[in-house]
């Protein structure tokens, strides 16, 4: 047995007590020499996070503890969403080159080291270090947040020092509608004017009368990137979700403190997501820093998709491990994910760690 394979577990539809025995029984003996452990909890068990934490360090002797709750949790090709559920990883990284983040800690820029990070869904969004990956948690429950201990909300999560290999990747699974175009005038994440003219046209013109005429359809299909900067775009930028869509007002209101100077419509397509995972799987993979293997992966997937956007025959969890092969896989459903220190909305973010 490879002691430094990350090992995982599931269980799902039990009440929290059977989980943790299910999730446990798998693993047994299989533990290794792991100092540490990722968990993640699908509602409602999350609102037992305090037991549920203090079985796992009871029974497996570790301390070192991070993870969150959510609608959805993944531990390999498995799911469970909006329904009891519970995956749990061991790993054993060098005690040096990790560092629990707790709610109010210092999160280390050092900017060949990767910080994971859960944001309580009530945070305010703060500018964190250009390498930030992760998400906001999509659970209803308060303080659901580990970084050793239950964190009341905040920020909290693991500094990877640079010893520890890593890469990571923002999956966006949508195609572009239109040009970038210029956010004329914007209060918050309400957007008044695009290219001088009302918002809600500027957008209909690109994304097409037909889903202009029918604002929850609109919704539910599109997407707005947006960039900074003074000058156009010649990349992808930081997905958004339009949650109000006006034809009356002219005004389109995105999930967003501020969106940048520029943005365009784009539609999202489940046939283009799924080509996107196995690409960008692969590249990491054959890109991955010393050309090793890596020892776990993480996801964090928004709500927005799995069977909402690829439908109940698709199984996203399936077809990420099937990409990553052996590497063992864990993940959460977000409400916002973290990539780049930027937050997006309807992504994945994909972390492979050595």
């Amino acid at each position: 047995m490879d002691v430094n394979r990350a090992r995982t577990a599931f269980g799902r539809c039990r009440p929290w007590q059977e989980l943790v025995r299910i999730c446990l029984s798998q693993l047994d003996g299989l533990a290794g020499n792991a100092n540490a452990g990722i968990v993640f909890m699908a509602d409602p068990t999350g609102e037992m996070v305090d037991d549920i934490l203090f079985h796992l360090k009871a029974e497996t002797g570790i301390e070192q503890w991070i993870g969150a709750a959510g609608r959805g949790v993944i531990s390999g090709a498995n799911e469970a969403f909006d329904e009891p559920g519970l995956a749990l990883m061991l790993i054993r990284w060098p005690d040096s080159d990790i560092r629990l983040i707790e709610t109010g800690g210092v999160i280390p820029e050092d900017g060949d080291g990767l910080a994971l990070l859960h944001l309580a869904s009530d945070t305010r969004f703060d500018p964190l270090p250009c390498g930030a990956v992760g998400g906001r948690v999509s659970t209803v429950f308060d303080g659901t947040e580990i970084a050793g201990v239950a964190t009341a909300g905040g920020c909290s999560g693991v500094w990877f020092g640079p010893r520890i290999a890593h890469a990571t990747a923002i999956l966006r699974g949508a195609r572009a509608n239109g040009p970038w175009r210029r956010v004329s005038s914007a209060i918050g994440g309400r957007i008044l004017l695009i290219d001088d003219r009302s918002a809600a046209d500027a957008v209909a013109a690109d994304a097409g009368e037909l889903l202009a005429r029918a604002p929850e359809r609109l919704i539910r299909s599109i997407m707005i990137e947006t960039c900074s900067g003074e000058e156009e775009p010649g990349a992808s930028g930081r997905p958004l979700r339009i949650e109000q869509f006006s034809r009356a007002s002219g005004e389109v209101l995105v999930q967003s403190q501020r969106p940048g100077n520029w943005l365009r419509v784009t539609n999202r397509n489940p046939a283009i997501a799924l080509e996107e995972i196995d690409s960008a799987v692969g590249e990491l993979l054959d890109s991955f820093p010393g050309g090793r293997k890596p020892r776990a992966a993480i996801l964090y997937g928004s709500v927005d998709r799995g069977h909402a956007l690829f439908g109940p025959a698709v199984s996203e969890a399936s077809r990420v491990q099937a990409a990553l092969g052996s590497v063992p896989l864990i993940g959460l459903r977000t409400s916002e994910e973290l990539h780049g220190g930027e937050l997006a909305c309807g992504t994945a973010v994909l972390a492979l760690i050595g």
